[in-house]
């Protein structure tokens, strides 16, 4: 008991002793040391969040993707298997073209346009009508098969005469990858046989066709008995103006559609008598007057040379004739001046 009260009074007297003291209780109470009961409270929360999240997951791993247990209808796992296609496919959007030409078959889905697959595939609209031999393309369904090059570029069906040295003149590409692309050793070519052009774009009039923009003549035979601009009008004797082309022709001759669209007017309209008008794309919009009778109706979409009515003399018609009208965002066009026209009347 004296030894213990001498202990006590040399911790008083000695500050040395003292801390000497407490560094030694420290370490035989190792186990209540803050530092320590801190690492353990960390070990623990983790352990505890690791079986929470086993728990909720229902046994499943924590890492690693999931996919064979993913609805298909789920909208972002579609994403990424569109993704997924759009990274594996070949072509210009991965990097420079490669010489040598593959193909690829594309299905078309609910929400695609041949614009958005052209986007999607890094290729453009030439290439896609070209190999597909699309002649609308604006009608392309759900689940059709479309090919898909690695390269930009159109099929081109060899001509008498053609050679490869012509083919780099007329489109403006590298004679050598014609025949990189192609498997080509020399510079000729099989009258009748289809290559693949790298770089080459289809000609304005073929696209033109391919996008529905091009116009047909809108009746076979007849001549042309009256131009746009002032005339003296038949019936007033006074002069008037004129804003479209007659074209002369037999009762009965079939009056079709110059240009793809959809039938905004199909009745009688006054002095043009039985009249059809058909909205198109970029503006313009045509006029069919004087028909005998039409056999279309408003709102119903036509193609280029779908038949829409026939030839009469209703309205203020001096005979059977076809008089025909182009405008374009409401103001008169003459259809003559419009290449596209014009080349309908060439052919």
């Amino acid at each position: 008991m004296k030894n213990t009260v001498l202990a006590q009074g040399d911790r008083k007297s000695c500050p040395a002793a003292h801390m000497r003291y407490k560094h030694d209780a420290a370490r035989s109470h190792g186990f209540f040391s803050p530092r320590l009961m801190l690492v353990v409270f960390a070990l623990g929360f983790l352990f505890f969040c690791v079986f929470m999240t086993w728990a909720v997951s229902g046994g499943q791993p924590l890492f690693g993707a999931q996919i064979a247990g993913v609805d298909e209808n789920d909208l972002f796992f579609k994403m990424f298997l569109a993704d997924e296609a759009r990274a594996n496919l070949a072509g210009p959007q991965g990097g420079p073209e490669p010489a040598t030409l593959k193909l690829f078959s594309y299905t078309v889905n609910k929400d695609d346009s041949l614009s958005r697959i052209a986007e999607k595939t890094g290729v453009n609209l030439d290439a896609l009508i070209s190999l597909n031999k699309l002649s609308d393309a604006h009608v392309i369904t759900i689940g059709q098969q479309l090919t898909i090059p690695n390269q930009k570029g159109i099929y081109y069906k060899v001509k008498k005469g053609d050679t490869i040295g012509k083919l780099v003149k007329d489109y403006k590409i590298a004679g050598t990858a014609i025949q990189e692309a192609n498997g080509l050793a020399r510079d000729e070519l099989e009258t009748g046989s289809v290559i693949f052009l790298p770089g080459a774009r289809l000609s304005a009039e073929e696209m033109d066709k391919a996008l529905g923009m091009d116009f047909v003549r809108p009746a076979r035979g007849g001549w042309i008995s009256s131009v746009p601009g002032y005339r003296r009008d038949p019936f007033t004797l006074g002069h008037q103006f004129h804003p479209g082309i007659d074209i002369a022709l037999p009762y009965g001759t079939a009056i079709v559609a110059a240009r793809s669209g959809q039938v905004e007017f199909a009745g009688w309209n006054g002095g043009y008598g039985r009249m059809v008008m058909v909205k198109h794309t970029d503006g313009y919009s045509s006029i069919y007057g004087h028909m005998q009778r039409f056999i279309v109706s408003g709102g119903q979409w036509v193609r280029a040379g779908q038949v829409i009515g026939y030839v009469g003399s209703t309205g203020y018609s001096t005979g059977p004739h076809l008089h025909f009208e182009l405008r374009r965002y409401g103001q008169f066009v003459n259809p003559m001046s419009v290449p596209g026209f014009r080349r309908a009347f060439s052919r």
